[in-house]
Parts: structure tokens; sequence; C-alpha cells
């Protein structure tokens, strides 16, 4: 380990690295790993860090400049790791797997990684420059421009020619200086980059420590982030502008490649009332990253600190997403494998419709499933626009015929309307309280029919887990598909048999006149039902395996 020089002390600089802690909140940091960077301590820890793994380390010890780079963040004074040094990975993955022994985590949030942090470049200074120190900032009045901390040494980096409209002024606001070195180049070059770096570096100690799928979610992005985990939108606030906003900033990230994305439910700061909350959960539901979250001494928002009514419907709002898992994770299989999108706006399925080119209040769960959330206080209805096509409600299974307009919806305060795409085949498990529970249950199918009597759909499977399934074969991939009153599966490929997949039920939406005789497999089957006014056949009571062929006809 490189050592400081011995006239850093900490009563001088008061220096400790928690290098494995990113955490956001006092009470939420997931580790601390602490180096004492000052060996007189008796607290002193030694460890195994490779040589340069800090930014800073191509120059330290060179005391003038390790000056600069020791900023605060939730743990204190802090040092980050330098991730554009492929030797910092094997540091990482030591901290990671030192804290894995200690708690059997499963994934990893890193947060203030754009690098952000509570000091203007440093706890002391940063060089002087034309850009840390810019003479003319767009967007500011004078007054700010002379009032902002000149804390860093000037040079031409530091104080640049011009600066885009940033907090105070200065590039180093909140962050580290633009002249601390890394090993790929200095922060005003790289600065962008460091959340991607610190998520590709995470991504492979996960691997290396668990040897099964990372689960990454991050604060700071770039392009290529959705290779290696996912994205929350940040520090927002609980309102109804920003649960609105969390719509489009979700599209957003999942045209940018990065499919795993959601807002802090409920919002970050400021206290939430119970009426936002509750259309929340709602849409949180069909997040495809979901979770409640906000800041430290604010009044607690989880379903159970308010009404029955929000804890009844919240509850309905996640059982229907836990029964659409295989759905969703057939879409994630898709993005991984081929780019797609996992929630996606309504102009991506239907690019000809220039009605569909401005909807933001309103999106798709792949090919398949509109979700239209109520985002104003006290809604009792919305209007939603339907492209051209037959929609059906995911509730009933009513059916709703369009020719692309603006339908009026009902939106009672303890639902979220969702409609079925007529056309789609979508794979449903039996909800459970954890996705480990979920997995094992039986199967069954929606199969909504489109106005010619005809569906498709597909589904894709794997232990969930284990790390590249896809070339070693353990996967199974089935297609299903509908017409002339058939329903019937082709099993493309089937490779992972360790879990039963069966098959429960099959309910068809848009079966236009009652049948007489159901059978399954060319036997006739007596637990069937028909509604008359939705037009709605239910097949129960079937025991089939998904891997093996099977059909059900109705006449």
């Amino acid at each position: 380990m490189n050592k400081p020089p011995q006239s850093i002390t900490r009563d001088k600089l008061d220096l400790n690295e928690r290098a494995i802690d990113h955490g956001h909140l006092n009470n939420e940091q997931t580790s601390t790993s602490p180096e004492n960077l000052n060996e007189q301590d008796p607290g002193h820890q030694t460890m195994n860090k490779p040589p340069q793994c800090l930014i800073g380390d191509l120059v330290f010890p060179d005391f003038k400049y390790f000056y600069h780079y020791i900023v605060t963040v939730w743990p204190g004074d802090v040092v980050f790791p330098d991730f554009t040094n492929n030797r910092t990975f094997d540091y990482w993955t030591q901290l990671v797997k030192s804290f894995h022994e200690e708690v059997q985590f499963d994934g990893m949030w890193i947060d203030m990684n754009e690098i952000s942090n509570f000091v203007a470049g440093s706890i002391n200074s940063c060089p002087k420059n034309s850009i840390e120190d810019p003479p003319y900032v767009p967007g500011k009045d004078l007054l700010t421009v002379v009032l902002r901390i000149p804390y860093c040494p000037k040079n031409s980096i530091e104080d640049p020619p011009y600066v885009p409209d940033v907090a105070e002024g200065s590039l180093r606001f909140s962050t580290i200086c633009a002249t601390s070195q890394q090993n790929l180049s200095i922060s005003y070059n790289v600065h962008n980059l460091y959340g991607l770096t610190e998520t590709e570096a995470t991504y492979t100690a996960l691997k290396t420590v668990r040897n099964k799928r990372p689960f990454i979610i991050s604060r700071s992005t770039y392009a290529g982030q959705g290779y290696y985990g996912g994205h929350w939108s940040g520090d927002n606030f609980a309102t109804y502008h920003d649960m609105a906003m969390s719509i489009p900033e979700m599209l957003n990230f999942n045209m940018f490649g990065i499919s795993m994305i959601g807002a802090d439910i409920c919002g970050f700061q400021l206290d939430t009332t119970e009426d936002l909350c509750q259309r929340w959960y709602q849409l949180g539901a069909f997040y495809p990253f979901s979770r409640s979250h906000n800041s430290v001494g604010l009044k607690p928002q989880d379903p159970a600190s308010f009404s029955q009514d929000l804890i009844e419907s919240t509850k309905t709002a996640y059982m229907i997403r836990y029964s659409l898992l295989p759905y969703l994770y057939t879409l994630f299989h898709k993005s991984h494998m081929m780019g797609e999108t996992v929630a996606r706006p309504l102009f991506f399925e239907f690019p000809k419709d220039k009605n569909t080119y401005s909807i933001d209040s309103q999106f798709l769960w792949g090919s398949s499933l509109m979700i239209s959330p109520a985002l104003a206080k006290g809604t009792t209805s919305i209007g939603a626009y339907f492209p051209s096509g037959v929609w059906y409600d995911w509730y009933t299974g009513g059916a709703l015929h369009s020719n692309g307009s603006v339908v009026k919806l009902a939106a009672p305060a303890n639902k979220i309307n969702l409609h079925v795409r007529g056309g789609s085949i979508i794979t449903l498990q039996d909800p459970d309280l954890t996705t480990t529970l979920s997995r094992k249950n039986k199967f069954s199918l929606v199969v909504s029919l489109d106005d010619n009597g005809t569906a498709e759909g597909d589904h894709f499977w794997d232990d969930g887990d284990t790390i590249d399934t896809h070339p070693m074969g353990k996967f199974n991939m089935i297609r299903f598909h509908s017409s002339k009153n058939i329903v019937t599966n082709n099993v493309m490929y089937a490779g992972y048999t360790d879990e039963p997949m069966l098959l429960r039920s099959i309910v068809v939406f848009g079966v236009l006149h009652k049948p007489t005789t159901v059978k399954f497999n060319g036997m006739a089957i007596s637990q069937f039902t028909y509604d008359d006014n939705l037009h709605v056949l239910k097949a129960q009571g079937i025991a089939a395996n998904l891997l093996k062929t099977f059909t059900l006809q109705w006449v």
C-alpha cells in the first residue's frame, strides 16, 4: 500500500477513507471500510490497496497535490477510488468480498458518484485556473460570480474562459477539482464517466464474489450503463409534478439503453401526503425498478404508515406486478439480448400515429400492456389515449375498440388503469411474498384477441440468477399463438428443467360467441366459464407442462 508522507497527520487533515460506501444518508450506509492514512493513529488498519487506486495517487505522496483530493461526504472526510485504473478493480473486489463475508448481500446501490460531495473541490482548495473560476459565466449575475467561493488555486484548467450555466459558476461546485488526476486523464475530461466506471468495477466485483448475476443501481450513469446496471432518478420531491416527470425520465432512460430504471416512490425530499403516495405506489408498481425511498428525518412513507385504504390499493398494484413478473422477465431478456425497451412510449409501437408523439403521461410495458396513471391531486377520472385497435380492461376483460382517440376513464383512488393490447398473449404466475417464492408457483395465460381473432406472445425462462444461461443453453423459450378458436404453444428451446413449469389456467379476452364445448389437448373440460357481457372465456383446472405442446380449443 502506498503510504502517506509523514507530514500528513490526522490532526492536520482529519483524513479517513471510506472507500466502499458512497452512502446517501447517514442512516442508509451499506458499509464503511475505513482506511486511516495516519499510521500513528491506534485505529490504523492496513489494507491491501494496490498502488494508484485512488484519485490523485498518480501524484501521491506529493503533499502539494494530495492536499486537493480530500472531500466530505456522509461518512466524513473521504477520497474517491480511481475507477479508470484497472488496478482499482482488484482493490474494489477485495472490499466487496470483505463486506460480503460479513453481510450476504445480493446487489449494490452506489450513490454520490457524479462525483458529488459537500464541499467545493476539496476541504482545502483546488488549483486556481480559468476552469474553476471563469471570468464570465452565462446565466449568473455579477454578484453571484463575485461571491462564489474562490478556494481553488489559479490555472487554465480550474479557470476556463467559458463555463456553461453550472451551479455557483464553477465546475468544482459540490464535486472534486477539475484538475484532479485520474489514470485516464484529469477530472475535467472524464468527470461524466465516474458513475459508469464505478458500475463496471462493481459489476466485476459482484460477479467475482457471488458468481451470480450482479444487481446494481447507480445514481450517475453514462452511455453503456445498461450493460452493467440500472439507475434511479435521484433526489426528487414529494410533489405531483415530480411523480408525473418520473414517466418521461423512465422512458428516456429506456431509450438510452438503461432499462432498469425507477424513481423514489412518494418522493425523496419533503414530507409526502397520503393521496400523493397512494397514486405514486400505483404508478411505481410499474417502474422497472420499484422502490420507495426518502430522506432522513422525514415522516415514514411505507404503506403501513398510512390508512388501510392505501395499504389495500398498494397491495393490489403490487400483486399485479408480481403476477406479471414472467412477462417483465421476458422483456428484460429481450432488452439484454436485443436492446429492446422494457417501459416504452406509445409512439414506439405506433410510429405512424402522430397523436402518440407527445404522450408522456402513459406508457407501455413491452408491446402488450398499457399503463395510464392518475397524476393530479383529487383526480377521479383521466383522459387516456388509445391507439387504433382493440384494448381490454385488465380487471374485467371488457373490450374497448378505438380508431385512435382519447377516452375518459374512471380513476378511483384505489386503482390504476391498465389495458391489454389486442393481439397479445401474456404469461402470468401466481404471486407470492418474494420473487423466490413466486417462481415456484403455477403459470397462467392471458390471451387478448385482436379484431381478427388472433394473438401471439412469448416467454423466456431460466433460473433467474446464474450467469450466461443463454450461451450455456440453460433456458427455455416458448411461443404462444391463437387463431380460429385455438390457443397453442411452440416450445422453441427447452434447456432448463430444474423447476416445473405448470400451467393452471387460460383466460381469453374477446371470445364473441359463447362456446358450448371447451377442449384441452382434445379432451373436453368442465371447469370453464364464459361472461356473455364481457365476452371473456376462462378455462381452469388445467394441469399441463408448458414445455410440452398443448392446445386449447373452444367451439
